[in-house]
């Protein structure tokens, strides 16, 4: 299994990105599969997307849980 960091950006403007947001503050990641690859938030290394396959999902802006910053995968 692989741990990749994501790009850190600032936040998008609305209406311009899909924005994940956490309910919660902490340590939670988005999105928990059964694939080979974890994807890490580029500031802090909080898990946001899971066992997840790379190319399964794309385009995703996530507002990390821990440290509130705002990582984009763009696509691998």
């Amino acid at each position: 299994m692989s741990n990749y960091s994501l790009e850190v950006v600032s936040e998008p403007k609305p209406g311009t990105a899909t924005v994940f947001v956490h309910t919660k503050k902490g340590k939670y990641s988005f999105i928990q599969g059964y694939g080979n690859d974890n994807y890490q938030c580029g500031v802090c290394k909080n898990i946001l997307a899971e066992k997840v396959d790379r190319g399964q999902i794309t385009s995703i802006v996530f507002k990390c849980p821990n440290c509130d910053s705002f990582n984009v995968l763009k696509g691998t």
